[in-house]
């Protein structure tokens, strides 16, 4: 009788000791999947980013270099209206002609 008894639980420590190290097994299959997943996510999200970003870095530079040729057409004409027209008065703390506003 101890002697089955001793084979009974010998089984079922080792019975335990499989379904354990399957289990243990599963998850560590199953984080490997959701890393290679959430790695293949973070590498289309990167390249995503980088091609907005670019798009973005193209927009600044688009919209700088319009704000400097504004800049320059403006301070043409102001000054082809100047030479036109004569300077207006002078405002008061100013170094430039300028309109009182």
């Amino acid at each position: 009788m101890a002697d089955f008894q001793s084979a009974h639980l010998k089984e079922e420590w080792e019975n335990r000791q499989r379904a354990i190290l399957a289990a243990r097994s599963e998850r560590i299959a199953e984080d490997k999947r959701r890393r290679a997943g959430l790695e293949a996510e973070l590498k289309l999200f990167r390249a995503r980013n980088a091609e907005t970003q670019a798009k973005l870095d193209a927009k600044i530079d688009d919209a700088s270099a319009r704000f400097a040729d504004l800049q320059i057409e403006l301070k043409y004409d102001v000054d082809r209206l100047e030479k036109k027209l004569g300077s207006g008065p002078k405002v008061k703390g100013s170094d430039d002609a300028a309109a009182p506003c």
